[in-house]
């Protein structure tokens, strides 16, 4: 009985440990998307996109990298530099505010920490945090 009782609470504490190490969160969500967006990996980014925001990267990004190496803003403009295939830009998520099942995140990036950029939308859809935002407007 005792034994029984140890491996139901080794199970249930295991079970808090794993739900409560979730990556499931605006904040998770809203780094992921954007590390992956402004370092190109648009299949990622897509990955954690509403409908309409992977429209959006279909249409305004994906294959239109002039030459490998140059940063999602770069792409937006047609021009790409070598010298920033050996750089990766990082993310600084600023302040998230969630509302129910959406939530609003400020960001910086490394490229230029001084700049202002539109705050990322998010929704909760099916459980999971989703970029509800035109990735167009972060490139301006």
């Amino acid at each position: 009985m005792k034994k029984g009782f140890l491996i139901l609470l080794t199970m249930f504490t295991s079970l808090v440990f794993i739900t409560s190490c979730s990556k499931n969160t605006p904040e998770s969500t809203a780094n992921a998307w954007l590390t992956a967006f402004y370092n190109q990996e648009y299949d990622d980014a897509l990955n954690l996109s509403i409908e309409e925001t992977r429209l959006a990267l279909r249409t305004n990004f994906i294959g239109k990298i002039v030459k490998p190496g140059g940063s999602a803003k770069q792409a937006a403009y047609g021009v790409a530099s070598s010298t920033d295939a050996l750089t990766t830009t990082s993310v600084t998520i600023k302040s998230v505010e969630t509302n129910g099942t959406e939530a609003t995140v400020t960001f910086t990036i490394s490229d230029d920490p001084t700049k202002t950029y539109p705050a990322l939308k998010l929704v909760k859809q099916g459980g999971k945090w989703l970029v509800q935002t035109d990735p167009s407007i972060l490139t301006k």
